[in-house]
C-alpha cells in the first residue's frame, strides 16, 4: 500500500487536506481506487499523464463528483 499511501499524501498536500479527509472522500470499489490498487508496487506504475489524470479525477470526487466519471473514462482510454 506504500505507493498508494504516498500518492494520496501528495494529493492531500496539493489539496491542503489531511490524508484521512482524502481517504474518507474516496468511494470504495470505484475505478480510481481499483486503478491505484492494481498499480501498487512501483513508483513507476503510473505515467506522468496518468498521475495528472488521477489527481484531476480525485479532485472531482472530492469537489465535483458528477465530473469524476468523465475523467475516469479518459484515464481508461489511456490504459
Amino acid at each position: 500500500m506504500k505507493f498508494r499511501d504516498d500518492y494520496i499524501q501528495k494529493t492531500a498536500d496539493r489539496l491542503h487536506m489531511t490524508v484521512e479527509e482524502v481517504r474518507s472522500a474516496l468511494p470504495q470499489g470505484n475505478a480510481l481506487v481499483e486503478k491505484i490498487d492494481r498499480n501498487i508496487g512501483t513508483e513507476f506504475a503510473f505515467s506522468d499523464e496518468e498521475l495528472r489524470l488521477l489527481h484531476i479525477a480525485l479532485t472531482y470526487y472530492l469537489f465535483d463528483p458528477s465530473r469524476a466519471d468523465e475523467e475516469l473514462r479518459r484515464l481508461e482510454d489511456l490504459g
